[in-house]
């Protein structure tokens, strides 16, 4: 039940944010949707050296190496957070791709397949940029969520 809520909600989300980026691209005379955009536009630009594309090798059968990928937030300045569905049992190498295009090499350390998480640890001496954490008591339901992830590198 929660989950068709939820997907029920993001589907409404995206729809509201599609049919508002149309209208306002129709009227421009509409100064709330302009100050949504510009508000979304802020908020990416605000986090995006926090957003990585977390990319995973695997070994697979007859020798050929898998790749997959998928989104990450740094929460540290040597620390990843991804979803524990991303990071298989058997790890060949994690590298994390930065909005600027670097990959850099990372180590898993905790893997929790009950709240499908993952911490990786950048390696180096590189330091990412943190994304700033908001207090999740403050949230409230029917509040304006943004989800921002980069998993196939793109920007």
């Amino acid at each position: 039940m929660a989950h068709r809520i939820l997907v029920t909600f993001l589907l409404s989300l995206w729809i509201f944010s599609s049919s508002s980026t149309v209208l306002a691209q129709e009227n421009t005379e509409s100064p709330l949707l302009q100050s949504l955009d510009r508000s979304f536009r802020q908020l990416f630009e605000r986090s995006k050296k926090s957003v990585t594309c977390v990319l995973v090798e695997t070994p697979s059968l007859f020798g050929r190496k898998q790749m997959s990928s998928g989104s990450g937030i740094v929460v540290d300045k040597k620390l990843v957070l991804t979803s524990s569905n991303l990071i298989p049992n058997q790890v060949g190498s994690v590298a994390i791709q930065l909005w600027d295009h670097r990959r850099i090499q990372a180590k898993v350390l905790v893997v929790d397949r009950t709240r499908n998480l993952s911490l990786l640890q950048v390696q180096g001496k590189t330091e990412l940029v943190p994304i700033p954490l908001g207090d999740s008591d403050l949230v409230q339901v029917g509040d304006t969520v943004l989800s921002i992830g980069n998993p196939f590198g793109s920007y």
